[in-house]
């Protein structure tokens, strides 16, 4: 670009060719070299928009077969958390109809104290009496 147009004036001072077709060939010049700049970085930005791409495809491809070898990982614990959880669940289920059952025969049996209390007018053996 700087060899046009210092042959562009070596032209122009050697009254070759005049001052307006001088400013004319500097300001093709001028507009090639813009046009030139836009071209170059239209094809950089290409080549980006490509390398971005062939990254995006890369890393999904990746993305999915560490999806593909982590899924049977995943459900297999997560089947063995929701066995553990209905164990639990159950061993809590059994050990409160235990709890309930042993406050039913307790109030049962206290009942049946008071009962007894009320018919015969006294307490049972195991309870305590007053002087």
């Amino acid at each position: 670009m700087k060899k046009e147009r210092l042959l562009i004036l070596e032209l122009l001072a050697d009254g070759k060719i005049s001052a307006d077709e001088a400013a004319r060939l500097l300001d093709s010049l001028k507009r090639d070299a813009r046009e030139w700049d836009c071209d170059d970085a239209n094809e950089k930005i290409k080549d980006f928009s490509r390398s971005v791409e062939g990254f995006a495809k890369d890393f999904s491809a990746k993305l999915e077969t560490s999806f593909k070898i982590a899924e049977p990982k995943l459900r297999k614990t997560t089947k063995i958390a929701l066995e553990k959880t209905a164990q639990v669940i159950d061993n809590i289920s059994k050990s409160l109809n235990e709890s309930i059952r042993n406050f039913e025969a307790q109030e049962a049996a206290r009942a049946e104290a008071e009962q007894k209390e009320d018919v015969f007018g006294e307490k049972p053996d195991d309870a305590p009496r007053e002087n």
